[in-house]
């Protein structure tokens, strides 16, 4: 279970963090960083290395592609009771930027479910209040070739 049922980080002359468990500001951005960090560790997220995944076919419960603005995607696996984001070799989050991509980089791995996630920010950017409803869930196509 996710800790974190929406978070919404914005970066101006201060740091803040409002979600459903946590609502705090930070004006030294020297200790955003940490923060962050540390909020991602204590929800127990796993850490999936793209490499390991590229060396040996796995069983993901459910694939979930997270959209945002210009083509890039993070991808969030969950496997039984564990969830997390896909890293790369220099354990950052992976970026993906095309859907095919993500179809050939798991093409080894047994998907059950996967689906697109997308979260507008456009009624926050022009002052109207935040929209009630969760983001937006798409069914995903793993199927090879799109």
């Amino acid at each position: 279970m996710s800790y974190f049922n929406s978070l919404y980080i914005v970066l101006t002359d201060k740091f803040s963090i409002n979600s459903d468990y946590f609502n705090f500001e930070l004006k030294n951005t020297l200790s955003v960083r940490n923060t962050i960090l540390e909020l991602l560790n204590s929800c127990h997220m796993q850490k999936y290395k793209m490499s390991d995944i590229t060396k040996q076919a796995i069983v993901i419960d459910k694939l979930e592609v997270q959209s945002f603005e210009m083509n890039v995607y993070l991808v969030k696996l969950h496997t039984g009771d564990k969830s997390g984001f896909v890293y790369d070799k220099n354990d950052r989050p992976m970026r993906f930027y095309s859907s095919q991509q993500i179809r050939d980089l798991f093409d080894l791995c047994t998907v059950k479910k996967a689906v697109m996630v997308h979260d507008s920010p456009y009624d926050e950017m022009i002052g109207n209040p935040n929209k009630p409803e969760p983001s937006m869930e798409m069914p995903f196509s793993m199927q090879q070739p799109y």
